[in-house]
């Protein structure tokens, strides 16, 4: 939710993400006042959804993210690059920014 926090930053905005995402995701749009969209999984229903909803950020559980203000796919290096700026900015260690969100475990189940 650090990339979340970083493209919200005081700012509404929508937040698409597939239905197998982490509870924290709903924790994080609470929080935030931000809107949260939920798509079909699959990064096809992803970028449609973003489309659709003229998305700002999504976040797949899969480890994809989409700063969708900035391009119309996930992209690992802008991400990891994104991680660093927040680093960078808020002179903090990873483990130290992401210790200040609560903690959701994910259980899968196959029906």
């Amino acid at each position: 939710m650090m990339l979340a926090d970083r493209v919200f930053s005081g700012q509404n905005g929508i937040f698409v993400t597939p239905i197998n995402s982490s509870g924290i995701v709903d924790w994080f749009a609470r929080e935030r006042g931000i809107e949260l969209v939920y798509c079909k999984i699959g990064q096809p229903e992803t970028v449609k959804m973003i489309k659709e909803r003229k998305a700002d950020y999504s976040y797949e559980e899969s480890g994809k993210y989409y700063f969708a203000r900035e391009v119309n796919w996930c992209d690992g290096i802008l991400a990891s690059v994104r991680v660093l700026e927040v680093m960078a900015a808020r002179g903090k260690p990873l483990s130290e920014m992401v210790a200040q969100y609560p903690k959701y475990h994910q259980v899968k189940v196959k029906v």
